[in-house]
């Protein structure tokens, strides 16, 4: 199946979209400066990039590897380009990654309201494993803690 974009390792030529997409994606988007710093000054961060045939990127992830054990901090995709396979095509390269350097899971947190992506979270093998109360804010909200074991 030939897909309309591709997944690879973001760089710092790839800053200005990534702030721009957490913008519109979030309503407490990171900082550009803080963006920047886990971009490319951050040594157990991982940016993937979802980028279109146009070169436009249209969703990304990040993820921090620290020891065995991974932590997905964001995902953002295109709102134009949700539902096309993109957040489980990140997912799948962070798995990948994360066998390379025999991390055993992955943790990531989600908006407890935010259903159809903690369908997609437990589509793809994480499951909860327990609450932050009232960890998000605009609006306040609590966050799901969800897990998956990566086989080596």
């Amino acid at each position: 199946m030939d897909r309309p974009f591709i997944i690879r390792r973001a760089s710092s030529d790839d800053l200005a979209q990534i702030v721009d997409l957490e913008r519109r994606c979030f309503s407490t988007p990171w900082s550009e400066d803080s963006l920047a710093a886990d971009l490319t000054g951050n040594e157990r961060s991982v940016y993937l990039a979802a980028m279109s045939r146009d070169k436009s990127l249209v969703g990304y992830m990040a993820f921090w590897a620290v020891h065995d054990e991974g932590q997905v901090t964001n995902i953002a995709i295109d709102p134009g380009w949700r539902k096309q396979g993109i957040a489980t095509a990140l997912l799948q390269e962070v798995e990948r990654i994360a066998r390379i350097r025999k991390i055993g899971k992955i943790l990531l947190e989600v908006r407890e309201n935010n259903t159809a992506a903690r369908r997609l979270y437990a589509s793809q093998g994480y499951r909860q494993i327990g609450m932050r109360r009232a960890y998000y804010e605009k609006p306040v909200e609590n966050a799901i803690i969800m897990l998956k074991e990566i086989e080596q």
